[in-house]
């Protein structure tokens, strides 16, 4: 016989393990709808940042690893007040300042395409100039 659903324990212990992804996914969803609500300026701001401060996490990505790992580093402390604090402040702002929210998204991933980026491109850049090296020397020897 088929199983027609989960257990309470069974969500109580899913919740528990992905509480944090749970909760950011919820606070992005509440800022798309409340952006949507809102409308207008705010629609626009909240695009209008999360583009800028894309490009501005690609250009300083260093810099912002270090602002969006501060907030970042409250959720995955795995404390229990730190963290109520940080989603219901994130909860807040996703209804009354959702282009807030899509700021932090912007920066965020601007800095994940840099050093993703960079990580794919350094191995290959690097072979390049081992080739380039190998057949310098190679030439040099044979003259």
């Amino acid at each position: 016989m088929a199983r027609q659903g989960y257990t309470i324990q069974e969500l109580e212990d899913m919740w528990r393990n992905h509480v944090v992804e749970i909760s950011v996914g919820a606070i992005l969803g509440l800022s798309a709808v409340f952006s949507l609500i809102w409308g207008g300026a705010m629609l626009l701001w909240s695009v209008f940042l999360c583009m800028g401060l894309g490009i501005v996490g690609v250009v300083f990505p260093d810099q912002a690893r270090n602002i969006t790992g501060k907030f970042f580093g409250f959720l995955a402390a795995k404390e229990t007040v730190p963290m109520i604090i940080t989603l219901a402040v994130g909860g807040v702002l996703s209804i009354f300042a959702p282009c807030l929210i899509f700021a932090l998204v912007g920066v965020t991933a601007g800095s994940t395409i840099h050093f993703d980026a960079y990580s794919k491109a350094i191995p290959a850049a690097s072979k390049k100039m081992e080739s380039k090296k190998d057949n310098d020397s190679h030439h040099k020897k044979a003259s």
